[in-house]
């Protein structure tokens, strides 16, 4: 008895197999099928978050040199929606961000910050 379950056993971890996957937006079922059984974790990874808090700090830091910091503020809003949306699509963040940074102007500070998000938002699609 005990050998049968030493050789199932040692069966198990020669079957073993570990991956990488790249997960990005929100609740994202990972399954992963493992001796005939699966595995589900759910995800729940919310995509840039530090860099659109970021964003909105910037953006009320430098509220007074923004061009329109109304309209900016809900860009960001946009964005983020659409980020946390079940299918991002990327030319309709590429226009949000060309729009967020027409509405900002000649805030630099502002500026350097959404490029940061431009850049975390064109990872996705590589």
């Amino acid at each position: 008895m005990a050998q049968r379950r030493r050789q199932r056993d040692d069966r198990q971890q020669a079957s073993s197999v570990s991956s990488e996957a790249k997960v990005r937006g929100r609740n994202n079922k990972v399954m992963n099928g493992a001796a005939g059984r699966d595995l589900t974790q759910n995800m729940d990874s919310g995509v840039a978050p530090d860099e659109l808090a970021e964003l909105r700090a910037a953006l009320a830091a430098h509220a007074g040199q923004v061009a329109d910091i109304e309209q900016a503020e809900e860009a960001v809003d946009a964005i983020e929606e659409e980020l946390n949306s079940d299918r991002p699509r990327q030319t309709r963040l590429n226009l949000m961000l060309t729009g967020l940074t027409t509405s900002i102007g000649a805030a630099t500070g502002v500026l350097t910050v959404v490029d940061k998000v431009r850049a975390v938002v064109n990872s996705m699609f590589t």
